[in-house]
């Protein structure tokens, strides 16, 4: 698996996906196994963007991957929202 690094704050949304483009056309001999880029909105969490290179081609693998990573994000959204005293910010 490789990990598209993203800034955070990029203005412009489409360039993680042409990013992703880009990697997805270099390593078309390597065994895509699946591409993701989860945009969400300005201050939405983190932008989720990777590309499994997998010669099985294993679709039980690429959905646990993306299930997991959306759980990693979700759960830093909610570490984001709690204060130090364990209270969660409105």
């Amino acid at each position: 698996m490789t990990n598209l690094i993203v800034e955070r704050g990029v203005t412009d949304p489409s360039a993680t996906f042409d990013q992703m483009a880009e990697r997805i056309r270099h390593n078309a001999d390597q065994g895509f196994g699946g591409a993701v880029v989860i945009q969400p909105p300005a201050q939405g969490g983190p932008v989720v963007a990777f590309m499994l290179l997998d010669e099985t081609q294993d679709p039980v693998q690429f959905w646990t991957l993306v299930q997991s990573k959306a759980a990693a994000a979700i759960a830093e959204l909610g570490d984001a929202q709690v204060d130090p005293f364990g209270q969660r910010r409105r």
